[in-house]
């Protein structure tokens, strides 16, 4: 079982391409923030990942080899603590703090309480935190999400691994629209954090105020809430609540998978 690291990041990022291109100088979670492998570890490090700041090529693959731990958690081949114990990781490691500033406690950030899966994504798209009336669009985050996306994801991780780490397999592989990871028992198995429709199925559960599917074993439902608005909560906690009623609102299209391919 992953477990929780309590750190943030507390430096403001430099203005850059953040999250796919989009111009932003924010203050935002770092990987380590969450459990490994998690969705909102996930949406952390693809909003660290902007290239405001000139990097060498090496240094370019370093933060993409530490960046892509956050993938390798449970059952995969190598997992994140082979990598971690490479000189490109540990590389990684120097430039996201000269980047972003050293990882400190968690509770030193008023923030870090109150952010929930729809902050994180709002915050990143729009450069600001999100207030009660602010939406958030399954749109956004399907088309960060797209084929092309993550196909050009996929072959960044690979171009980084075959040229630092030529001696070892890559655990990485885009097949049929999907980042799959290699597994310790051979098999390939789908990266359900890289899928829109899992990630905005943690937000539809916070909205209707119902366990997550995601931990109950439940994968990549179609959406069918196309957007949702943040509200004022008791427990201070950027919540949000279906931007219209549930009910009449269409289903979202979206590709199904099983969990498991074989090789």
């Amino acid at each position: 079982m992953a477990v929780l690291k309590l750190k943030v990041n507390r430096k403001s990022l430099p203005t850059g391409n953040l999250i796919k291109g989009r111009a932003a100088t924010v203050m935002m979670p770092c990987p380590g923030d969450f459990p490994l492998g998690s969705p909102e570890s996930r949406a952390a490090a693809r909003a660290m990942l902007q290239r405001g700041t000139a990097l060498s090529p090496y240094d370019v693959d370093c933060l993409t080899l530490y960046w892509c731990t956050t993938h390798l958690c449970g059952h995969a081949q190598p997992d994140s603590h082979w990598l971690e114990r490479t000189p490109f990781y540990q590389r990684g490691v120097e430039i996201r703090d000269e980047l972003y500033g050293p990882i400190i406690p968690s509770h030193l950030d008023p923030e870090y309480p109150r952010r929930t899966m729809a902050s994180i994504y709002f915050e990143a798209f729009h450069n600001r935190l999100p207030v009660p009336g602010d939406i958030l669009h399954y749109q956004d985050i399907a088309n960060l999400y797209s084929e092309k996306e993550v196909k050009a994801e996929v072959e960044v991780i690979r171009g980084a691994w075959a040229r630092r780490l030529p001696e070892t397999p890559c655990p990485f592989r885009y097949e049929d629209s999907r980042m799959l990871i290699r597994q310790d028992d051979g098999s390939w198995q789908v990266d359900w954090n890289e899928d829109a429709a899992t990630l905005w199925n943690e937000i539809e559960d916070d909205a209707l105020e119902r366990p997550l599917r995601f931990f109950q074993g439940a994968f990549s439902e179609p959406p069918t809430i196309r957007a949702v608005v943040f509200v004022e909560s008791k427990d201070k906690k950027r919540r949000v609540k279906p931007l219209e009623p549930y009910t009449d609102l269409p289903r979202v299209e979206s590709q199904a998978a099983s969990p498991l391919v074989t090789p």
